[in-house]
């Protein structure tokens, strides 16, 4: 772009399908509106400390992009929308383009400086090579490499294999995504792997998690399509929300000592999983996390969890039995936690059970009993709706305290209809 211009009009070079790379002059002080919107291989845009005036989503559209800004921090007159949210890790401030270097013809890379440590580590910001092998150097300038930037290889179309150092231990977000080819990721020294790093990662069959993976986050593993197993490391605590939606071939998950949360959604639509051994140390069972696995057979929740969450385990068709230990926590069967569950035929609730939401075993069709704890105190709208075998209920109390327990009548006609068993008289 030729020195001199001042404004880059709205749409100024929207759908240019062939920019990969942008560079503004010194004198452009404005960007209007969407004005390199659906740029789909723009990859690199260095935006000098001249521009003051930045508009809505001049970015949209653009989602390999990486950005160096020369302003240390984002200028008042820079809308917050000006680049997608969801490329938010992809700015760097502070990095005019002499500050962003080159390695081995193939690596992009700026130094950065731990606030916590102030020693300075190289953080990869872009790949644009065309090799299937990808070895990351250990040390680049004598500094040791120890992140790989947001969008660093997305999209790229050749890369197989990729080895990384034991020294990097950030992913940031978005860094794999779409790489259809990957198949194998070596990464002993991992500690922090960002949102949908390898999301779209169709190539990936067999993923061991580094051993000290301390956070996994949003949709890090989502779409993985071809992934059949999964080991997840005693040092992670917490698997992120939808983490590994959507590995439609992912048939079994070996949880490490260690988990405590399993995310929203962190394994849904996971259709060919079968084998769930659910780990001890486990706290928080999130909504939809393991919604629409159709082949799960059997779960047993562990003793530390309180709250099964809404729809967690909705849509396990051939889902047949839910087993508690004898001494558990669980006090609330949420939201359609177990509706649809076609093969389900038994469930005994353990004691200290007091709700059981709405639409808990709606349609639950294949139901034929299930027992009661005395704690019980309130049975949601439509809990049993359409669980047309149900024929034996069985309370663990009295038929006076079955009396305070609140049923709403709403979708639970046929259940009320039902002659209740009482173990204690």
């Amino acid at each position: 772009m030729p020195s001199g211009v001042k404004t880059i009009d709205s749409y100024a070079f929207a759908g240019c399908s062939r920019l990969k790379n942008m560079m503004l002059p010194n004198s452009v002080t404005a960007i209007h509106a969407y004005a390199f919107s659906s740029c789909e291989r723009l990859e690199e845009a260095f935006i000098p400390s001249s521009v003051t005036s930045m508009a809505d989503y001049v970015f949209t559209g653009s989602g390999r992009l990486v950005v160096y800004c020369e302003a240390y921090a984002k200028p008042e007159g820079w809308s917050g929308t000006w680049m997608d949210t969801n490329a938010s890790d992809a700015i760097y401030y502070g990095y005019s383009s002499e500050d962003v270097r080159t390695y081995g013809a193939a690596f992009r890379y700026v130094l950065y400086t731990a606030t916590d440590s102030a020693e300075t580590y190289v953080m990869l910001t872009k790949y644009f090579g065309s090799h299937t092998s990808v070895a990351i150097p250990a040390q680049v300038e004598g500094y040791p490499v120890g992140l790989i930037g947001t969008h660093a290889f997305a999209g790229n179309e050749t890369v197989v294999d990729v080895t990384i150092p034991s020294d990097v231990s950030v992913i940031f977000g978005y860094a794999f995504k779409d790489c259809k080819k990957l198949r194998t990721v070596n990464m002993p020294g991992m500690r922090y792997i960002g949102e949908y790093a390898f999301s779209g990662c169709t190539g990936i069959r067999a993923m061991e998690l580094p051993p000290y993976l301390g956070y996994l986050s949003e949709g890090a593993f989502s779409s993985c399509t071809s992934m059949t197993s999964l080991t997840i490391p005693g040092m992670l605590t917490e698997i992120g929300a939808g983490a590994f939606s959507g590995c439609i071939k992912l048939e079994s998950v070996q949880f490490g000592a260690g988990v405590e949360v399993i995310g929203e959604g962190a394994f849904s639509m996971c259709t060919a999983l079968k084998n769930v051994t659910l780990p001890s140390s486990l706290i928080t069972l999130s909504p939809y996390a393991f919604y629409g696995c159709l082949r799960i057979e059997k779960i047993t929740i562990p003793k530390y969890i309180s709250v099964i969450g809404d729809y967690a385990f909705n849509g396990c068709l051939t889902l047949k039995e839910v087993s508690f230990p004898s001494t558990n926590s669980l006090t609330t069967l949420g939201m359609s936690a177990f509706g649809g569950c076609l093969s389900l035929e038994k469930i005994t609730l353990p004691d200290r059970v007091t709700v059981i939401g709405e639409n808990a075993f709606e349609a639950c069709t294949s139901l034929k009993e299930i027992v009661l704890p005395a704690s019980l105190t309130s049975i949601g709208a439509q809990a049993f709706y359409n669980c047309t075998a149900l024929s034996s209920v069985t309370y663990r109390g009295t038929a006076a305290q079955w009396s305070n327990v609140t049923v709403v009548s709403t979708g639970n006609s046929f259940f009320t209809a039902l002659t209740v068993n009482y173990t204690v008289k």
